[in-house]
């Protein structure tokens, strides 16, 4: 019987520990850097351009992205990535962007917060690297 309580105990404090801990921190997030994985497809528009391209997360924070606007040859450009719950920011050296993520990482809907007034939206395409040289 004294077994029986101690385990008990001991279960209701690690569980009590653990709704601590995730309402501490805030919600339990669904998202994390490797979300996002592979090459994405994407679209983009604004008033005034529109854009297409390819982008490969590496699961690690780093991107590289082909992008092209309407009328001009794609551009391939580097940039970097974090994630916090299922939103990311991406950061080029000609913007920043906020990603609304799936928590799958399959599909995500994007917005321009510096360097332009695109929206869009992305879908994996591969797992694999497709931008590699």
């Amino acid at each position: 019987m004294k077994n029986i309580i101690l385990a008990s105990a001991a279960f209701g404090l690690a569980f009590i520990g653990s709704v601590a801990t995730a309402s501490a921190g805030g919600a339990v997030s669904l998202c994390n850097l490797e979300t996002l994985h592979g090459t994405y497809v994407y679209s983009g528009f604004s008033e005034k351009s529109a854009s297409a391209g390819m982008e490969y997360y590496d699961g690690k924070g780093k991107i590289i992205s082909l992008q092209q606007t309407a009328g001009s040859a794609g551009t391939l450009v580097n940039g970097t990535y974090t994630v916090n719950g299922c939103i990311a920011t991406t950061t080029y050296s000609n913007g920043v962007y906020t990603n609304y993520l799936s928590p799958t990482g399959d599909t995500f809907t994007w917005a321009a917060v510096s360097g332009s007034t695109e929206a869009g939206d992305e879908r994996r395409f591969s797992t694999m690297n497709l931008l590699a040289k």
